[in-house]
This record gives structure tokens, C-alpha cells and sequence, in this order.
């Protein structure tokens, strides 16, 4: 598993094993990418929560760009 951060144009990429914990800070494009699968368990922490406020740049799975 692999984790895709863009910030301020610059693209990195940081590989994940099982158990690894990775921080995404609020308005970081970001993306999750795997050739082998993988669960990953997504936490918000605050005390707001709007699922309305996620914006698709790329999708892989049909889900709707927005």
C-alpha cells in the first residue's frame, strides 16, 4: 500500500505496511493506491464532521469527480 500526498505541486510517495499509521492534514490532496488490496480505516478527529466537503480530483472506482 502506498500513500500519495500532492502539496503545494509537488507529489511524494510513502510506502505502508500493516499496522502503519499515516497523518493526511485538513485540505492535502491525497490518495490511497494498492496492487494487492488492503482495509484501511479512515479517522477524523475535531469536532465537525461534514462527509459533503470531500472533493474527487482522480477516482478508479466510478465513484463521481467533483
Amino acid at each position: 500500500l502506498t500513500a500519495v500526498i500532492v502539496k503545494n505541486g509537488i507529489r511524494t510517495e510513502h510506502p505502508l505496511k500493516v499496522g502503519d499509521t499515516f497523518i493526511v492534514h485538513k485540505g492535502t490532496a491525497h490518495r490511497l493506491i494498492s496492487k494487492r488490496g488492503g482495509v484501511v480505516v479512515e479517522v477524523a478527529i475535531g469536532s465537525t464532521f461534514n462527509e459533503e466537503d470531500i472533493v474527487r480530483l482522480e477516482d478508479d472506482h466510478g465513484r463521481t469527480i467533483t
